[in-house]
């Protein structure tokens, strides 16, 4: 199983601290379908203002009955209730992108961006954009895509098919991932491994792209790339690949890239086995206030083998140790299925979403999935409490992103189908 989905991550660890154990959940927006959004994957960001915005992979007023995607954004009303407002509609190939599949960023003017998994304006390769949306004082946003993917056209010299967000550095260039494309040989599909690219503005206005890393199916590296990157203090770049690695199961890796005199280099931290340690990590990963990282795998982990939160510990020869602190599906009632990212709080709190999971219902024949937390022990290991289940997936089913902590301790987040009219919802669990 290995749906069309997301992708964003804190640089660091989140500023915030564990909230009570009360909780429930209430629907912030249900999705409605063309022309309005359709399919919610992506994480949400929320301005100064308290506005939330993300991505739906389908709906808007796209050209196809379905239509190729939207930005949205919901505004806390006098109500206590939210108005939602389609911000961009994506019109497809020679227009611009279609289908968004992962997480926006904002810079500090409050412009918007991410990436599209196809279309572009290059209609031989939609291969996927990246774009920037603009706020004008009349309400209005303005987008201008700043880089078409070629793929496999050009030799491979391009990304293609990005399903994860940006990320921007101190100077105001952009990192991402592409999930195919590049150079590298033996992936699925013939058309690429994958890549790590950069994005850099030019005094002209334009962007110029790099690629710092092509990814190989050589039974060393990893390929597949399809989580958003984080940057440490240092500026090295650590993401995953879901396939690829060491192990003769190619169950996916977590890297580092760092910048050299010769360029940038890549470390693999550690290669999934797809057994007990985990296998196939579409999320990224995350550091606490430690230098720990974590994230989620969506198998592996035993019987039944249905994804792990594990843990990475830097050690004192500069390698790191896995530990799983989760497995998914041991109980009946417990989720399945993490893709979401991972998210930490100070106080070493782990919160996340399953895909499936949380006890059967008349829709989902293992549940329509999970909020979970995940608290530690005080002696390496962690106990999880379900903040939510899913239930029939009338209020939303099958979220497969991570979870925005607002500033009183709610969660917000997404769940891509189910709701009133079937297209997802926008959802908050509150404390």
């Amino acid at each position: 199983m290995q749906p069309k989905i997301l992708g964003n991550l804190a640089i660091a660890v989140l500023a915030f601290t564990a909230a009570s154990n009360a909780q429930s959940r209430k629907t912030l927006y249900t999705f409605r379908g063309n022309p309005d959004g359709a399919t919610p994957e992506s994480d949400l960001v929320m301005d100064a203002q308290g506005n939330l915005y993300g991505t739906t992979f389908l709906g808007g007023a796209g050209p196809c009955d379905g239509g190729w995607g939207t930005v949205f954004q919901l505004s806390p009303d006098a109500s206590g209730g939210y108005t939602e407002r389609v911000i961009h509609s994506f019109q497809g190939s020679l227009f611009d992108g279609q289908m968004p599949d992962a997480p926006l960023i904002f810079d500090a003017e409050g412009n918007l961006y991410g990436t599209t998994l196809s279309g572009g304006q290059k209609v031989t390769a939609a291969a996927g954009t990246v774009f920037k949306l603009t706020p004008h004082p009349s309400g209005n946003w303005t987008e201008t895509v700043l880089h078409n993917f070629n793929g496999a056209l050009d030799g491979g010299k391009d990304g293609g098919e990005p399903q994860a967000g940006l990320l921007f550095d101190a100077t105001g260039n952009l990192y991402g991932t592409t999930a195919g494309g590049g150079t590298g040989t033996g992936c699925v599909g013939g058309n690429g491994c994958g890549t790590v690219f950069e994005l850099s503005p030019t005094a002209g206005g334009a962007w110029r792209e790099t690629i710092l890393h092509n990814f190989t199916n050589d039974h060393s590296d990893g390929w597949i790339p399809q989580s958003t990157l984080i940057m440490d203090a240092a500026g090295n770049l650590y993401g995953t690949t879901y396939y690829g690695g060491s192990s003769p199961q190619g169950g996916g890796t977590v890297f580092r890239l760092s910048q050299t005199s010769n360029g940038w280099q890549e470390d693999i931290l550690y290669n999934f086995r797809c057994a007990a340690d985990g296998c196939s990590p579409y999320s990224g990963v995350v550091f606490d206030s430690g230098g720990n990282l974590y994230g989620t795998t969506v198998g592996g982990g035993g019987d039944p083998g249905r994804g792990v939160v594990y843990k990475l510990t830097p050690n004192a020869t500069g390698g790191w140790t896995q530990s799983v602190i989760h497995n998914f599906g041991k109980t009946s009632s417990d989720g399945i299925y993490p893709y979401g990212n991972p998210m930490v709080d100070t106080a070493g709190n782990v919160y996340g979403t399953t895909f499936y999971g949380g006890g059967q219902s008349s829709v989902c024949s293992d549940g329509c999935g999970t909020v979970f937390k995940l608290t530690p022990n005080g002696d390496g290991r962690y106990s999880e409490s379900i903040l939510s289940r899913f239930g029939d997936g009338s209020q939303g089913s099958s979220p497969l992103t991570g979870l925005l902590m607002d500033s009183a301790g709610n969660l917000d987040g997404t769940a891509a189908f189910g709701g009133a009219h079937g297209g997802g919802v926008v959802f908050e669990v509150t404390f």
